[in-house]
This record gives C-alpha cells, sequence and structure tokens, in this order.
C-alpha cells in the first residue's frame, strides 16, 4: 500500500517538476495557467493559445472604431461597408440583421421575412432555403401518394434506396442494402470507388470516407493504430466497445499498470497493453519518445485558413496579405470599398453584376452572331478583355461598356481563353483549333507565338505576373493523356503540374494569395485545386449531380465562381470544400467564361520591363526569372521559327484557317510574302509574313495541291497536282496561268532552280523517280529511278549544287548532283521514322518526321549532329528556311536591257542561260516565239464552271444551289452577293430576311437577330408540337432527343430540362455501361481504348481484336498500325512495338521481307524483284531467273509491264502510266471542247459567248447565220 502511495506521490511529484520547470518567464512573455510561456502579443489577441484557455481570460471588452461594426457573439470588428451586403461576415450573421433595408423581389421570387430573396418555386418545398425558415411557414403541403420523409417531406418512390440523402433526416436511406462489386470501396454516401482511391490523400468520395481511419503509415495526435491500420480515438480504446472490429483493444487485459512506467508529459490512458500516452488538443505524442507532448502544425490541414497560417504551440493563427481583413478567425475578405463584380458570357453577350446575384445588365452585344468565350479583365486600365470563337477575334471594351475595339483579327483561330498580366500589360491568348498559345499588346501589336509544340488541345490559361508563372490546361498533354501545365510567361521551362485522373480540364484560376491552382474538369464534373508545383490536390466539389458540366472559373476570397453548361448558370462554392453550390446567376443559353473583378485580384508589383523595356531589343516578358529579353523578329526561320535553338517562340505570325489543311509552302523573301496550298478548301494563297494581306491566288482545278515552288527572278509560282496529274505555273502579276506537264502519275514535292534553268520534282507512283526539265516543263527526263520509295521533300543545296530529298519508305536522306550522279546517304541520322518535307540552310539539313511530329536537324554532309529543335507538331508537312540570300541572281528573265526576257507574258529559266517564253490559257506565241497572241483553242477549263455551277469571284466552282444559301461556299463570299435583289433569291435552304439578306433556314426563330432588321424572328410560331415520338424525350423546349442521353450531364436539350431531377446513382438504361461513380456512359465508349470513366473502368478487362494490318501490342489493350512496328518511335504504352526487332546481319538483309542489290549491297522489298522495274542501281533484281510477265488476254501489256483493259488503248488517258497505251494511235477526229463552238466546214473553234454577237468570228461567218435571230439554241456543230 505505502509502495503504492509512494509511485503515485512520486508520479504527482514528477508531473509537478515539469510543469514547474518553465515558471520563470522571460520578459515579454505570457504565463499560462499551466506554467508555460508564450509570446506576450498572444496574449487577449482573440485566439486560445494556452492549453487551459488562460490567455484569453480576463480580457478587456474590445471596442471598435466609427467606421467598424462590431459582431454580437465575439466581439469582432468588421468595416462598416460589409454590414447588410448579403454576405455574412459575422460567425453569428448579425451584421446582416441589423435593421438592414428590405429587398424588393422580382414576381417570380418569394420575399423571406429577413428581406433575402429566394426563386418562387422554392416556397413549401420542405426545405428551408431562407436562412429564417420563413419560407416553410403557413404551408399546405398537397397529400403524399410516394415517399414521406420523417420531416414531411414528398418524393418520388424511385428515390428510396439510391444512395442519395433526399430527405434530410435520411429516411430515405434507412434500413437499405447496397454493396459495391468487388475490387470497389463502397462509401458512407453510398458511392463505389476503385478500391486504390481509399487513404490516396484525394476525397474520392465526396463525403471523405475513404480516406477516414487510415494509415499514414501510423495514426497520429490522439488516436489509437489498430492492427487493420484503421484509426481510432484513444479514448474509445478499452471502453468495452469493439471500436477497431477486430476485438484487438479489448482481447487482452485493459489497464493503467505501464503508466507508471511510461512517465508521461501530459496524460497516461488505458489500453490493451497497459497504457499509452496522450497529449491535449494541438499537440501529438513525440515519435522520438512516446512520452513528452510536441506541437502538431495545424497549418498543414487542408482548408485551416484563407491565406496566411502561423502555427502556434498547441494551436494556430489566421491572417491575411495586405488589403485583406481576418473575419471569423479563419476567412480573409477584401477591405477595398470597391464592391467586386461578376462577368461573364451567357453564350452570346457579356453580362455583368455583383457577386450576390443581383443587378445584372449587358456590358457587350453579341457582335455579329459571335459567341464570347474566354474573358479577363486589367482592373487599373478599367477594361475587359474577351475572345470570339466564331467571328475569331479578341475584342476590347472599357468597362463601362464604351470604347469597344478589336484587338485581333488576323490569323486567329478558335480563340478558346485568355488571360491578362496587368503588370506589363500584355494579353495571352490559346487559340484550340491550331494548338497555340500567344502573347500581345493590348493594341494587337507586337505578337509573338510563345508554345506551340507539344499541343494537343489546349483550354485553360491564367497568368501569375507577381511570380512569372502562366499556366494552362490540355485535353491532350505530351503523351496525348490531358494535363496541367505551368510554364515561365515567355513558354519556357514547361513543367506537367497534374497528369492523373483528369479528363476534360477547362477552365483554370489561381489563387494569388494562397499560390494554388483551381481547374475544372469537364468530363468528370471535378472542380479541384492544387500547389503551384501540383502539389496537395485536393478536390473543392465534384458529382454529376451538383456540377455536371463546369466551364469556366474565377476565384475571389474564399469562394470559386464557375459556369455549368447543363446548370446554365453561374454557381459558386467554398473553394476548399462544398457539396452544395449556389446558382448566382441563371441564364437561357450555354455560359462560357467568367471572371470575378477587384482590385486586390491584380496586386501591384514591380514591373522589370517599365524602363527602356527592361534592356530589350523589342520586347520584354515577364518570367519567372524576373524578365525576358524576346529575340529578334528579323532572324532567319524554318516555319515561322528562329534557327537560335534556345528560343521557342515562333517570330511570324502562323498562317491559320479553319477548315483548313496546308500542305505546299514557298516564299518570296524580296516581297515578304508566304505562299501556301490549302487542301481542304482546294485553294492557293499568298500572305504577308505579318499575317496581312491574305489573296486567293487560285482556287478552280488547284485540287489537292501537294507542293509550291517559287521562282523569285521570273515571279512565277509552280505547283504540283496529284488530282490532275500535272504541274501547272502561274504568273503572280496577274495571276495568268498554265498547266505545263501533263500525263504524269502522282507529283509530289518540286523545286526550282532559276539560276540553272532547272524544276525538279518527285513521282510517288510505282516505281517512283524523281524527274527534271526545263523551267518551262519541256525536255523531262527521270534523273533517279532506282532504290526509290516515297520519296517526299525536295530542297537545293545552293552552295554545294546538289539536290536533296527525303524517303518515307526507306526513312533516310540522300542527295545527288542535278543529272542524279553522285548519288550518296546521310547514313550517320541515328533515329528518322517518316521524314516528309526538307530544307539546307548553310550546314545543315532540316526535315520534318510525322512520327516524331517535330523539326530535326543534321549535319548535312552525314547527317550527324541529330538534334530534333522542335516536337509535338501534329500533322507537320513541308518546311523552308526563310532565307533571303537563297534568293539572289539574274538570269535572261530579268536584266535591265530586256525586262521579262523580251517575253510578253512568261518569261522561264532554261539551261546555259536562256530563256523560254511562253503563254497562259487561252494565247499562244506568235513565230516571233516572244509574242503571246489570242488562240481559242487554247481556252482553259478554269474559265467555264458549267451550267450546272456558279462561277466565284475567286474562280472557284460551287453547284448552283449553293447560291444565296447564307453560307460562304466560295470563300470569298461572292456566293452570298446581290441575294435578293436582280431577281435573285435565295436558294430553297435559306430564308429571305426583309433587308434582302439570306441566312441558313435553321437560324429562322433561334432567338437570334441573324438578318439585322430582326426579320428572321418575326411571326415565329408559338404553338410547336406537345410530344415527341414514343423511343425519345420530350424537352421543356420542345426539342427531341433519345432516351438515352437523358441524365448524362450533358445538357443536349440546350434548356438543361434533360438533366433535371436526375438520380445519377441510379441504374443507367438499357444498353449503358454504368462507371464506378454511377456515370452513365454510351456502350460504345467501352473498350475503345479511350478512358470515360474517372478511374478507367470502361477499359478494363477488354480484349481487343486487332485487325490483319495491326500490332497487338503486349498488353493485350492497345492495336498499332503494322507499319509502326520497328520504326524507332514507341506507339504502344508498354513500348512492346520496338521489343524483339530483327536487325539485319552486318553488310547483309533480312531474308525473309527483303532482297539484296548485287552492287552496293542496298536492301530493298522482296516484293520488287522480278516485278518489271530495276530498283537496284545494277538491275540485279531483275535477274534472268524472273519469269515472262504476262496479261490476260482481255488486258494489253504496258512498256512498264503494267496491265491495263484493252478498251481503254488509245482512249487519251495515260492508263499505263508511261503513256504506251497512246502510242500509234490513229488521229482522232477534230472535236472542240464543252466551252466552244465548231465552225461548220472547218477545224475551228470559237468561244460560245461569240455565236451571234453579231460580229462574224468563222471563215465562213456561219456563227452569225439567220438562226441567230430565232429562240432555238444553235448546236453545237451542224
Amino acid at each position: 500500500m505505502w509502495r503504492a502511495l509512494l509511485l503515485q506521490l512520486f508520479l504527482v511529484f514528477l508531473f509537478s517538476v515539469r510543469w514547474c520547470h518553465s515558471q520563470g518567464c522571460e520578459v515579454g512573455q505570457f504565463r499560462c495557467g499551466t506554467g508555460r510561456c508564450i509570446p506576450g502579443e498572444w496574449h487577449c489577441d482573440g485566439t486560445s493559445d494556452c492549453v487551459d484557455d488562460s490567455d484569453e481570460r480576463d480580457c478587456p471588452q474590445v471596442t471598435c472604431d466609427d467606421s467598424h461594426f462590431q459582431c454580437l457573439s465575439d466581439g469582432e470588428c468588421i468595416p462598416d461597408v460589409w454590414v447588410c451586403d448579403d454576405e455574412e461576415d459575422c460567425e453569428d450573421g448579425s451584421d446582416e440583421r441589423q435593421h438592414c433595408p428590405g429587398r424588393t423581389c422580382t414576381s417570380g421570387q418569394f420575399s423571406c421575412t429577413n428581406g433575402a430573396c429566394i426563386p418562387g418555386e422554392y416556397r413549401c418545398d420542405h426545405l428551408a432555403d431562407c436562412s429564417d425558415g420563413s419560407d416553410e411557414r403557413n404551408c399546405h403541403y398537397p397529400e403524399c401518394t410516394q415517399l414521406r420523409c420523417a420531416n414531411g417531406a414528398c418524393y418520388n418512390r424511385t428515390q428510396q434506396c439510391d444512395q442519395i440523402l433526399d430527405c434530410r433526416d435520411g429516411s430515405d436511406e434507412a434500413n437499405c442494402t447496397q454493396h459495391c462489386n468487388a475490387g470497389l470501396f463502397q462509401c458512407h454516401n453510398g458511392v463505389c470507388v476503385p478500391q486504390r482511391y481509399v487513404c490516396d490523400h484525394d476525397d474520392d468520395c465526396g463525403d471523405r470516407s475513404d480516406e477516414l481511419n487510415c494509415t499514414y503509415p501510423t495514426c497520429r495526435g490522439n488516436y489509437f493504430t489498430c492492427p487493420s491500420g484503421r484509426c481510432i480515438h484513444q479514448v474509445w480504446v478499452c471502453d468495452g466497445e469493439d471500436d477497431c472490429e477486430d476485438n484487438d483493444e479489448t482481447n487482452v487485459t485493459a489497464g493503467i499498470w505501464k503508466c507508471a512506467s511510461l512517465s508521461c508529459e501530459h496524460h497516461c490512458h488505458a489500453s490493451p497493453e497497459g497504457g499509452v500516452c496522450s497529449c491535449p488538443s494541438g499537440y501529438i505524442v513525440n515519435s522520438n519518445n512516446s512520452r513528452s507532448c510536441i506541437d502538431f502544425d495545424d497549418c498543414s490541414m487542408w482548408g485551416v485558413c484563407d491565406q496566411l497560417c502561423e502555427d502556434r504551440i498547441g494551436s494556430h493563427r489566421c491572417s491575411c496579405r495586405e488589403g485583406y481583413t481576418l473575419e471569423q478567425h479563419r476567412h480573409c475578405r477584401a477591405d477595398i470599398s470597391s464592391d467586386p463584380s461578376l462577368i461573364f458570357s451567357n453564350g452570346r453577350d457579356l453580362l455583368i453584376g455583383d457577386i450576390h446575384g443581383n443587378s445584372l445588365q449587358t456590358l457587350v452585344h453579341s457582335q455579329n452572331r459571335g459567341v464570347a468565350v474566354g474573358v479577363d479583365f486589367h482592373y487599373n486600365l478599367q477594361m475587359v478583355f474577351w475572345t470570339d470563337t466564331i467571328q475569331n477575334k479578341v475584342f476590347s471594351v472599357a468597362m463601362d461598356g464604351s470604347n469597344l475595339q478589336v484587338v485581333l483579327n488576323v490569323s486567329v483561330d478558335y480563340p478558346e481563353n485568355l488571360a491578362v498580366d496587368w503588370v506589363n500589360n500584355k494579353l495571352y491568348v490559346v487559340e484550340a483549333s491550331v494548338n497555340r498559345i500567344d502573347m500581345v499588346d493590348f493594341d494587337g501589336s507586337n505578337r509573338v507565338t510563345l508554345i506551340t509544340e507539344n499541343l494537343g488541345n489546349p483550354r485553360g490559361l491564367a497568368v501569375d505576373p507577381t511570380v512569372g508563372y502562366m499556366f494552362f490546361s490540355d485535353w491532350e498533354a505530351l503523351n496525348g493523356q490531358p494535363g496541367l501545365e505551368r510554364a515561365f510567361m515567355d513558354g519556357t521551362n514547361r513543367y506537367g503540374i497534374v497528369r492523373t485522373k483528369l479528363g476534360w480540364p477547362a477552365g483554370v484560376t489561381l489563387d494569388i494569395e494562397a499560390k494554388r491552382i483551381y481547374w475544372v474538369d469537364s468530363r468528370y464534373d471535378y472542380i479541384e485545386t492544387a500547389t503551384y508545383d501540383g502539389l496537395h490536390r485536393k478536390t473543392v466539389v465534384h458529382g454529376g449531380n451538383v456540377i455536371p458540366h463546369p466551364f469556366g472559373i474565377s476565384l475571389f476570397e474564399h469562394n470559386v465562381y464557375f459556369t455549368d453548361w447543363t446548370r446554365l448558370a453561374v454557381m459558386k462554392a467554398n473553394k476548399f470544400t462544398d457539396s452544395s453550390p449556389q446558382v448566382v446567376y441563371s441564364t437561357t443559353q450555354t455560359p462560357y467564361g467568367v471572371s470575378v473583378i477587384h482590385q486586390l485580384k491584380q496586386p501591384h508589383v514591380p514591373n522589370p520591363c517599365s524602363v527602356d523595356r527592361g534592356g530589350c531589343e523589342q520586347i520584354c516578358v515577364l518570367s519567372h526569372r524576373s524578365y525576358d529579353l524576346h529575340p529578334d523578329g528579323n532572324q532567319l526561320a524554318v516555319r515561322g521559327i528562329p534557327f537560335n535553338l534556345s528560343s521557342q517562340e515562333d517570330i511570324i505570325l502562323p498562317v491559320t484557317g479553319s477548315p483548313s489543311y496546308f500542305v505546299g509552302v514557298d516564299f518570296s523573301a524580296e516581297d515578304d510574302v508566304i505562299f501556301f496550298s490549302d487542301t481542304a478548301k482546294d485553294i492557293i494563297y499568298k500572305q504577308k509574313v505579318d499575317g496581312t494581306g491574305r489573296e486567293v491566288l487560285a482556287a478552280n482545278r488547284v485540287d489537292g495541291v501537294e507542293d509550291l515552288a517559287y521562282d523569285w527572278i521570273s515571279k512565277n509560282l509552280y505547283w504540283t497536282d496529284p488530282r490532275y496529274r500535272s504541274i501547272s505555273v502561274m504568273k503572280i502579276a496577274d495571276k495568268s496561268r498554265r498547266a505545263i506537264i501533263r500525263n504524269l502519275n502522282n507529283p509530289r514535292a518540286i523545286v526550282v532552280h532559276p539560276l540553272i534553268g532547272y524544276i525538279f520534282w518527285t513521282d510517288w507512283y510505282r516505281p517512283a523517280k524523281i524527274m527534271r526539265a526545263w523551267g518551262d516543263g519541256s525536255h523531262a527526263m527521270s534523273i533517279v529511278n532506282t532504290t526509290l520509295g516515297w520519296p517526299n521533300g525536295l530542297a537545293i543545296d545552293w552552295s554545294s549544287m546538289r539536290l536533296y530529298w527525303v524517303d518515307a519508305f526507306f526513312d533516310k536522306i540522300e542527295h545527288s548532283n542535278f543529272d542524279g550522279t553522285n548519288r550518296l546517304t546521310l547514313n550517320r541520322i541515328n533515329q528518322i521514322s517518316h521524314p516528309f518535307g526538307l530544307t539546307i540552310y548553310q550546314g545543315y539539313a532540316y526535315f520534318t518526321d510525322w512520327r516524331l511530329g517535330g523539326i530535326v536537324r543534321v549535319r548535312k554532309t552525314d547527317g550527324g549532329e541529330m538534334l530534333v529543335i522542335r516536337r509535338g507538331i501534329s500533322h507537320i508537312m513541308h518546311v523552308k528556311s526563310f532565307n533571303s540570300n537563297s534568293q539572289i541572281g539574274s538570269n535572261l528573265c530579268n536584266r535591265q536591257t530586256n525586262p521579262n526576257g523580251d517575253c510578253s507574258h512568261f518569261c522561264f529559266p532554261a539551261p546555259d542561260s536562256q530563256r523560254v517564253c511562253g503563254c497562259p490559257y487561252g494565247m499562244k506565241l506568235s513565230p516571233n516565239q516572244r509574242t503571246c497572241v489570242e488562240d481559242p483553242s487554247n481556252e482553259p477549263p478554269t474559265l467555264q464552271c458549267g451550267a450546272n455551277s456558279f462561277s466565284c469571284g475567286n474562280g472557284k466552282c460551287v453547284p448552283n444551289s449553293y447560291r444565296c444559301d447564307g453560307v460562304d461556299d466560295c470563300h470569298d463570299n461572292s456566293d452570298e452577293v446581290d441575294c435578293g435583289i436582280n431577281n435573285t433569291t435565295c436558294s430553297p435552304s435559306a430564308f429571305t430576311c426583309a433587308n434582302k439578306h439570306c441566312v441558313p433556314t435553321g437560324w429562322r426563330c433561334d432567338g437570334h437577330n441573324d438578318c439585322f432588321d430582326n426579320s428572321d424572328e418575326n411571326n415565329c410560331p408559338t404553338q410547336v408540337p406537345g410530344t415527341c415520338p414514343a423511343n425519345q424525350f420530350t424537352c421543356a423546349n420542345h426539342r427531341c432527343i433519345p432516351h438515352i442521353w437523358l441524365c448524362d450531364t450533358d445538357n443536349d436539350c440546350g434548356d438543361g430540362s434533360d438533366e433535371i431531377d436526375c438520380n445519377l446513382e441510379n441504374t443507367c438504361y438499357p444498353g449503358q455501361f454504368q462507371c464506378p461513380d454511377h456515370r452513365c456512359i454510351d456502350p460504345n465508349y467501352v473498350c475503345d481504348g479511350d478512358r470515360d470513366c474517372v478511374d478507367g473502368a470502361d477499359e478494363q478487362g477488354c480484349i481487343y481484336n486487332c485487325t490483319v494490318n495491326e500490332f497487338k501490342c503486349t498488353s493485350g489493350h492497345q492495336c498499332i498500325n503494322s507499319f509502326y512496328r520497328c520504326d524507332g518511335v514507341f506507339d504502344c504504352s508498354d513500348r512492346s512495338d520496338e521489343q524483339g526487332c530483327p536487325t539485319r546481319p552486318p553488310g547483309m538483309c533480312h531474308h525473309e521481307t527483303e532482297f539484296q542489290c548485287q552492287s552496293d549491297g542496298n536492301c530493298v522489298p522482296s516484293t520488287w524483284e522480278c516485278d518489271g522495274h530495276p530498283d537496284c542501281e545494277d538491275g540485279s533484281d531483275e535477274h534472268h531467273a524472273c519469269p515472262p510477265r504476262t496479261c490476260p488476254s482481255s488486258f494489253f501489256r504496258c512498256d512498264n509491264g503494267n496491265c491495263v483493259l484493252q478498251s481503254w488503248i488509245c482512249d487519251g488517258d495515260n492508263d499505263c502510266r508511261d503513256m504506251s497505251d497512246e502510242r500509234d494511235c490513229p488521229t482522232p477526229p477534230f472535236r472542240c471542247p464543252s466551252w466552244q463552238w465548231q465552225c461548220p466546214g472547218h477545224s475551228v473553234c470559237i468561244n460560245l459567248t461569240t455565236v451571234c454577237d453579231n460580229t462574224p468570228d468563222c471563215p465562213n461567218g456561219a456563227d452569225e447565220s439567220p438562226l441567230c435571230s430565232k429562240s432555238e439554241q444553235i448546236p453545237n456543230h451542224w
């Protein structure tokens, strides 16, 4: 007994010694009741820092000055301007209940007793939407025949046991049995998530139940670690209840028999082991000795403070940065007297209002049926900027709605978003269609492309000039997967900060004070946040039933504001976590960008570029390194990028267009002009390098132009056209043209050497060849026709006078003399997969590679020093070095004494310093071989479009039905000119406006003033069909959609009615696939290689069947083109396509698939052996053992060994591809082309337009016969 008493006394004494050791506090400190010392300024500061709260006892009454209001509950002082501002700043809300003036609600709203306004339909719905509950008083609820909650609310029976708490008391989910499938974790709210998501520090359940009772790796603080890893509070140990659910805490005799030996600093608690030390709130047991108490860093907990957090002994203290005031001990409220504004796009117009949902007004009306998408502001300049994806423009306007300006309208292609650098006064713009991020001044000048590579589908954009960072979202980032990236504001030092668990990351915004990025995920319905480094990722709100399709996002104070396409609303949520976002503004159309305008969102920081452009010669750009010296814009470039490899931006405005597919390109250095072909529109353009002056050169019979070559001396432009199997030339001065070479096979690349008088081109048709001709197309001959597969790019090395080409079949670069002799290969290239374009500059060859998606530089002599200078450029085509030094010299076509070589029209260079004159269509050379005279027999097919076509102003032919249909089919709008006047009516597919304009019929009565006189919206029917067919859903706007589109979180109706009253945790419609989070997706999305469920469940357990032309990756989840097997590029995600690849023995070829030439040892495909064409330079592949080649009896054998039908002989077409089927043919009867008329009795053709024009054109005057006076049409011949 005395020993026990002595032990207790000893323990008490020991405790007293430990706590009294610190009684003597230093000057400036406060001694807590426990004896501990804390800084004196913590005394009576409103935060309990002592364990016993003694630092906050007996404190003097705090009084507020005249400019502040004192909260009733805790005496906190808040600015007077916060009182009655519709936001509760006091913890008890007393600032909004102090005689606030009443608010007048609209007719569609209900006025709460406290003055708040709520939608009228919220009245008497069993839910207290007014904070005082007045909307549920004096209600007469209808009789409930469905599910009745304990509180009286009535719901559909299908909402029972659906894992959603519809009843506030949870009675609709009571006694329900729900289980998740194997491999899934069941959250407390019933949601199923993959087991691997449990205890991963992310709130995947939405109620954090997947992060409860986790071991990281042991339980911290006053928690007990069960053997299973589960954490339970220490006070639950040895309390007689199995909280571990494994009997571990009660399977031994509980007690405190070890407490005497533990020497706990604060408290010893009973445990199965006989006792364990515990600590007061704010402390944890020191893991080094398991006895003493050490402070726990409260600030490491998510959401403790809005901005700044100071960890204190046993507690913490929140504070705010300059310009903000702390309220409710946690939140930071802007203390600037100006009220914040909310600006957003409602799908057409820009609207502005306050952040509480009041005072909404239109700032800018839609411009020419445009759609405002991205929006941002500059507070000090009082400017708003926005993008328009319909007009492809960027606008600015003053915040009062005045001074509307166009910032960008040249070379802009689907500007998805923008961000304002308010420090350096720059605008950053994302263009989604061309995968580009540009920077430009506010007036549109000094435009620079910062990022173009490794972008798949950029969307959101935000900048923080206080630290020099830009952030952007990309739906298809570096590896084809979505991601969030950070870069310096000059586009350098890119870093992927988030790469996992992303679907469609759209809008991004920044918490400048906390240095966090927030983003929305439109596919998986998430709002998430992470630090600027991508760490400490947290979920703010998620779920298709809460935010079914978020798009734009902004942040202010402790709320995020976002738009939702399905809810058709601007909403707000607490920036830390929120399960019930609120609607701030509702819209009738799809809302896009949103931004909160306030001075504190753009804090002032020094601008290193403000004085003398920061020392830069041209443009100074903020970056994380303070500022960046932007390079001189006059440097030589490859496709608009500098040869200076340290620079990553474009130095000319990229050529854009939509829909477009640019292929061929060349330039005029003298005129600063780029020529390019668009194979989507079948047009050849020219444009200044500054993006201005775009002009159509040719729009008719230029179908699929593959390459261009510009003769800078004669000012002629050549091009290849595989569809017409021809090479044509145009005189740029007057756009006259002619096809100079016809009946080719498959012409592709082309170059011109004006100084020696040759053009060179490649022909893909098997057997491929490289051809050469004089500048006028004459004297054509093959110079290389062996061991060629797919010769793509051609280039001239002006210094060494050699011809270079790339071969995409053999994946190599070769070069030779201009006659094809001395053929050499660049054999030191480390990797080349599918080369396409080629150019030579100084000592290097630059080529584009489709498989690498980049531009590669190698030494031009042997292929060494390989360097990829740009990556991630999708669909990369030709490349040219914009080098003025390569376009010098003269010939007979530009001598001052003989302008244009004394030719009246075309002057073509020829070998041996000669020149040849030529004529355009409709003309021929006179006997002097210099002057062109009219020749109707040479009238081109480009001048006549035919009776069923309309001739556009640019020469393009379109069907007559396209005329006046409201759509620019000519691409110069000439088919829509003078519609509705001069007896020209709108097409049947168009609506005729009162002002005679034509608009598509689909725009009639769509709510938009497309005619600009509103006539398309007049006399619209008020009654529409009431119901849709049985297999479709009738939207509120009477649109019909398939039932399978219901409740898929997408706004398919357009008014959101298909997403109302959805129970997303319920079962899917028959045929749909249900993700573990209960999202329903189309069955076609299952096992399609694309992750549509957030956890990829739709791609799990799939069996992929590859075609005979595909290679199946080892993982079994991916099929790739067999041609990509063993090509040096990893296409399989598991890299199995480059494993086990056969290697050639030294000096040998693959025995089964290749044939080895005898003289040089080159390898060609074995299928080329004995095919009738010598592919080896020595012809050894066509040896004497080859069997004779024969054709069936009904076929003709061409000289090249091809077989064609006998009926094709002498039909005027080069079917053999070597003209042997058109040799020795009888002279065909004379016949005029369809656009001309044959004079009777003569082999003379005249234009149809000259017949019966009162002027005899035929030798016998028969075109002006008496029949001209009759109405009958004169036949083509008599």
